[in-house]
């Protein structure tokens, strides 16, 4: 007998197959069959007529390392049919961790919790303190270059030493064994822009098996040689490219996106395993430390928010022309927002033109300001910018080796991490299937579907994941295609998505359309 009979619904099973009518049944956490199933008894029955039924959603690109941990519910990825999440992007990870304080310069959207410490020192560690969490999603982790430097170099913005490289490598090496499925690197931030390219290298030569992905050392100008980079950091390590937030913004050349995107066609068709994903916004989300310059980092982020207080280095500082958003240098305040702060929640989701009003400042003042009040939780402070055209992103999610990502935390209205929040994370597949596919027709529904499941299931290495085959983890989405849209705009991003109906995680229910289940199937997943 099965456990649950999803019946009458239109199959898409995430290998780009065309939609088909079919039931699906479900025992012992495991798909059992696809088909025709009239004849099969089941303990629950769910009718799907006039659905989508479709594996549930895997995010190749996610920043809910420490989000999954304060609030294991995932509320924010269930409600939209996402099951399966890869964490420890762009460098930004919470293992290895030389020091449980450094835990919060090392994530995004960090936040204190009485029910979090960062014991772990390794990414076993790490791997443990998620599984105590019990997870409502499944998720896996990648190495975070980040953390692997300040556990050996502490944060010194410098080039590595030779023996300091061999400790690093010992670490990702470590991670590896652990289960980490690759090494992730942010060159363009703070933490990891002052490696070079041949630490990297060596470090990635740890990571064979699994795979490489990088926010590039260039996302403005010298994004096309950022990505020469990667691929040359590939060819020689050996491992597999996963380049990040392709396109670049749009301070980047004219026809840099189809440029870029041509160089990973001839990489591939010369043999070499790359790929790359994208985001559904034009309003991308970092840390508001990302916006200033490397020297301000020595001693560390106590000596930097020291530092802001003084009249000349602040001169020195509003000075610096090459700003990771150059509405810095534009003036463009009314185009970067304040997305998440523990220290001045009243500002959050305010343009940083707004806030200087309210303060009677300058709005660059105003920023540096918050950063000074933010102090050693400086890293943690989030805010967005109108940074990528739309018509460029829609050029990289047509190409055949685009995953798409989130880039966003898992949230919730609710608990230990409400109000901090960004459109990426409660709307971005919703957004996918209801802007691109259906009002856009951007992509046939069945290829939107494998961008969200088989492909990034296969990019990770996930094996059982992403299809909807006999065998394979019973993670499935039913939703509608007719309402299915993504509710958030900036002024209210954590608005949950319309149009889901159902979310299952490993078999059991965890969404059926109103409300979350109490019970978390989630697990925590390991390379193999």
């Amino acid at each position: 007998m099965l456990d649950l009979l999803i019946r009458g619904g239109t199959v898409v099973d995430g290998t780009k197959a065309p939609p088909r009518p079919g039931d699906v049944g479900i025992a012992d956490g495991r798909i059992a069959a696809v088909g025709d199933l009239a004849g099969a008894a089941a303990r629950r029955t769910i009718e799907a007529g006039g659905q989508v039924v479709a594996p549930g959603f895997v995010d190749i690109h996610s920043h809910a390392d420490w989000s999954l941990l304060v609030d294991p519910r995932a509320e924010s990825a269930i409600r939209q049919g996402v099951t399966t999440m890869i964490v420890g992007n762009c460098g930004h990870a919470p293992a290895p961790l030389a020091r449980p304080e450094d835990a919060r310069h090392l994530v995004l959207g960090y936040v204190e919790s009485p029910e979090v410490r960062a014991g772990w020192r390794d990414v076993d560690g790490y791997l443990r303190a998620l599984e105590a969490r019990r997870p409502a999603i499944n998720v896996g982790t990648l190495i975070g270059h980040n953390a692997v430097r300040v556990a050996v170099l502490g944060f010194e913005p410098r080039a590595a030493r030779p023996d300091e490289i061999r400790a690093m490598r010992q670490l990702v090496a470590e991670g590896m064994a652990a289960g980490a499925f690759g090494l992730s690197t942010g060159l363009e931030y703070p933490l990891g822009k002052a490696a070079t390219t041949e630490e990297v290298v060596e470090l990635a030569r740890e990571a064979r098996g699994g795979f490489y992905a990088t926010h590039a050392r260039h996302r403005n100008e010298g994004a096309e040689e950022a990505l020469d980079e990667a691929l040359a950091i590939c060819r020689t390590a050996g491992v597999p490219l996963q380049f990040s937030h392709l396109p670049p913004r749009v301070w980047a050349p004219d026809g840099a996106t189809a440029r870029m995107i041509a160089a990973v066609d001839r990489a591939r068709a010369g043999g070499q395993d790359a790929a790359f994903d994208s985001v559904c916004y034009g309003w991308g989300c970092t840390s508001v430390a990302s916006l200033l310059p490397e020297w301000a980092f020595e001693d560390g982020v106590g000596a930097l928010v020291a530092r802001l207080g003084d009249p000349a280095t602040r001169a020195r500082i509003k000075a610096y022309d090459r700003p990771f958003y150059r509405f810095v240098r534009t003036g463009e305040w009314d185009q970067m927002a304040l997305y998440s702060s523990a220290a001045s929640p009243e500002y959050v989701g305010l343009t940083f033109a707004e806030i200087g009003a309210r303060l009677g400042r300058d709005p660059h003042d105003a920023l540096l300001d918050l950063m000074i009040r933010e102090g050693e939780g400086l890293y943690g402070m989030l805010m967005a910018a109108n940074s990528q055209r739309l018509d460029e992103i829609q050029a990289a999610i047509r190409h055949p080796a685009c995953a798409v990502e989130s880039d966003g935390l898992t949230l919730a209205h609710d608990g230990p991490m409400a109000g901090v929040h960004h459109p990426y994370t409660y709307g971005w597949a919703a957004r996918l299937l209801g802007q691109f596919v259906r009002e856009d027709r951007l992509l046939p529904l069945e290829e939107a579907v494998w961008k969200l499941t088989g492909l990034p299931a296969g990019r990770a290495g996930l094996p059982d994941r992403g299809r909807l085959r006999p065998g394979h983890a019973a993670d499935v989405v039913v939703f509608d295609p007719a309402t299915i849209r993504d509710a958030t705009t900036m002024a209210r991003p954590d608005e949950f998505p319309p149009g889901i109906r159902l979310t299952v995680v490993n078999g059991q229910v965890a969404f059926d359309g109103r409300a979350p289940a109490s019970t978390r199937t989630g697990v925590v997943l390991r390379r193999r």
